[in-house]
């Protein structure tokens, strides 16, 4: 299919409105905001109608600090400037998320984040605290390998669950210096064709029993730290 790509360019300002809903189609599709997007009210959902890559970077601002949620549907976003979604607190990323070195990212008190991949923050970014982050499936892209990649950010809880339909393949690292609270009682699923976690950073689990569907290998070269726990 056809490749496109849109660039807002530094100094312009694209209102979006209420509840506003952007739509990439084609072969692969790519949005680079250089300028400044502003929202009103409601829910902002980017999605694409494709079948191949699409991308949403922001190196200028986003300013939509009245919405009350906040989607991406099979993009990867990479946000490497200032968003300020202060009234948000629910963030569904149906592909990546990125907050690169410098960026601000501001939400709501207490967020939560689903993502269906990678999820990187780096160290030296501004990114919410008390965050809770929910690693969930995009069956349509079963057959990846992803990490887990937030060493400056501490979460509330992190949940992993991903489970892709027979024959897909799929792993996830967690870097090191990143900290995985899993709660009590936890259930960590990895499966399909294929399923393979690896623990590169430091991984708690607090009372009760932890259950790990790992359909081929966890592999920990970090640490596991519990209270009182059965695996």
């Amino acid at each position: 299919g056809s490749v496109q790509s849109l660039t807002i360019a530094s100094g312009t300002t694209v209102p979006l409105g209420d509840s506003p809903t952007v739509t990439l189609t084609g072969g692969a599709g790519f949005i680079t905001n250089n300028g400044t997007i502003t929202t009103g009210t409601g829910t902002a959902t980017f999605t694409f109608n494709g079948s191949s890559v699409y991308s949403f970077t922001n190196n200028g601002t986003i300013s939509a600090n009245s919405l009350s949620s906040f989607a991406t549907l099979a993009i990867n976003f990479v946000n490497a400037g200032t968003v300020s979604m202060t009234g948000v607190s629910t963030f569904d990323f149906n592909a990546s998320f990125t907050n690169s070195s410098g960026a601000t990212f501001s939400t709501a008190a207490n967020p939560t984040f689903a993502v269906a991949r990678d999820f990187t923050v780096s160290s030296s970014s501004t990114f919410p605290a008390n965050a809770t982050l929910n690693l969930d499936t995009n069956p349509a892209s079963c057959n990846v390998t992803d990490t887990l990649d937030a060493s400056g950010v501490t979460f509330t809880a992190v949940t992993i669950s991903r489970a892709c339909p027979a024959g897909g393949a799929q792993a996830l690292t967690i870097a090191s210096g990143t900290t995985v609270p899993l709660g009590n009682s936890p259930t960590v699923v990895m499966t399909g064709g294929s399923g393979t976690l690896t623990n590169n950073g430091t991984i708690t689990i607090g009372t009760g029993t932890a259950t790990f569907t790992i359909t081929s290998t966890f592999s920990n070269a970090g640490t596991i730290t519990t209270i009182t726990v059965t695996l």
